[in-house]
């Protein structure tokens, strides 16, 4: 599967519903066993959390970022992403599935 905690681009996407995400950098929250899809949130916009199967998820390359002030925002947007009520969720319900800290942390990669 994919790392959970990792950046993946979203592609591919047909539904008319989301594909307006084609082409955005979204955070792998989880994985839904149930619906065969990873939870995701788009980077910078945390209220458009949702669901993409693995179909629609490619890894990211490396970044050089041109100057202070775009990694700055961008370390202030990946702050925003992890700061959301739907990554907070996904969190809690790690660790209420994984009780052992040792069993928690090695989900979270």
């Amino acid at each position: 599967g994919l790392e959970k905690g990792a950046f993946y681009e979203a592609y591919n996407i047909t539904d008319p519903d989301k594909k307006a995400m084609n082409g955005t950098a979204v955070l792998i929250l989880s994985w839904d066993n149930e619906k065969g899809a990873y939870d995701i949130v788009p980077v910078g916009k945390p209220s458009q959390a949702g669901q993409l199967p693995a179909d629609n998820l490619r890894p990211i390359g490396d970044k050089t970022f041109a100057s202070k002030d775009e990694a700055a925002n961008f370390q202030k947007e990946l702050a925003e992403v992890y700061d959301s009520s739907a990554a907070k969720d996904a969190i809690s319900k790690l660790k209420t599935e994984k009780p052992d800290h040792r069993e928690y942390l090695t989900s979270l990669k």
